[in-house]
């Protein structure tokens, strides 16, 4: 984990806290930054048109693979940046089992022929995505003028079994956003099995054209008798960890989450019940089984119940 650790830089193409771009055969995992802060002033660079910079709090540019990196209690700022992520600034490669919970703010204004257009691409995990981002999360905010979302700015990538609660609002308050969503601000790619909290998302993304993924409330996110259902696809054996009453689902990769799941059995009428038993999920490598004891499982099934489906309790 790294922590508490701040950057200032001016007049870059691509800057992040750890690395300026991640090659195509590069792989970074199990890496946290925590409670830090990455401030990029690109007022003086490319002044004649729009530039391609990227910025991110781990990485600028990434053609590269970035699975369980988290960012939280984190800042991304710039001034006249392209592409603005609270992980990567623009992903060409693949962003997994990833999270953030951050502040990113980038604002890029045309002062050379029209103020009121914006360039900034800004998301609260990554700012232009056009690779692939799966299993993933945004908490957090994000402030911008151009092309504002969640979770990422602007997709021309996929983006598979993710969601966000990160809200959006306009950096300069004189002026509108130009594209907004709360997941996505503009969307001309592929998003499957994604989902924002509408309770939450601020009325600037709700009103936006970017509005890709499916929303829901904070009630139905969290909701502990339904998430099969409402998460449907999602891996929740081995990736996800079910939502609960007052929580959204969590990676298992970056959290400290063990799941005891019964396992189904089926019998015959007039059958005794057979022995019930339970698997855990969310185990590390390096933790036993024996970790967790199983014990008094229960269902109201007996051998003479009608045919049906029947809930089996610890």
């Amino acid at each position: 984990t790294i922590n508490s650790f701040t950057e200032s830089v001016s007049n870059v193409q691509n800057a992040g806290l750890l690395f300026n771009v991640l090659s195509p055969s590069a792989v970074v995992e199990n890496l946290g930054i925590v409670n830090s802060q990455l401030t990029v002033d690109n007022t003086h660079f490319n002044v004649t048109g729009p530039n391609t910079s990227s910025i991110g709090a781990l990485v600028g540019w990434s053609q590269g693979s970035i699975i369980n990196v988290w960012a939280t209690g984190t800042s991304v700022g710039t001034t006249d940046a392209r592409y603005v992520g609270g992980l990567v600034g623009a992903n060409a490669g693949l962003i997994d089992q990833s999270y953030t919970n951050t502040t990113v703010s980038g604002v890029y204004q045309n002062t050379w022929t029209n103020f009121s257009q914006f360039y900034d691409i800004d998301g609260g995990l990554v700012g232009y995505n056009y690779g692939l981002v799966s299993n993933a999360y945004a908490i957090g905010n994000v402030y911008g003028n151009g092309q504002v979302g969640g979770l990422a700015g602007s997709n021309g990538g996929s983006i598979l079994d993710t969601y966000t609660t990160a809200q959006t609002f306009r950096a300069y308050s004189g002026y509108g956003i130009n594209s907004a969503g709360p997941l996505v601000g503009d969307n001309y790619g592929k998003v499957y099995s994604s989902y924002w909290d509408s309770t939450v998302a601020s009325a600037e993304s709700n009103a936006g054209p970017g509005r890709a993924g499916t929303g829901l409330t904070t009630a139905q996110m969290q909701d502990i008798n339904s998430f099969q259902t409402t998460y449907a696809g999602w891996d929740f054996h081995n990736v996800w960890a079910p939502a609960g009453n007052g929580y959204y689902p969590q990676l298992y990769a970056n959290s400290y989450i063990a799941v005891v799941w019964p396992n189904a059995v089926s019998t015959t009428y007039g059958s005794a019940i057979p022995g019930l038993t339970a698997s855990i999920y969310g185990l590390r490598n390096h933790d036993p089984s024996s970790l967790i004891t199983i014990s008094g499982l229960s269902t109201t099934a007996t051998s003479s119940s009608d045919a049906g489906t029947y809930a089996i309790s610890a």
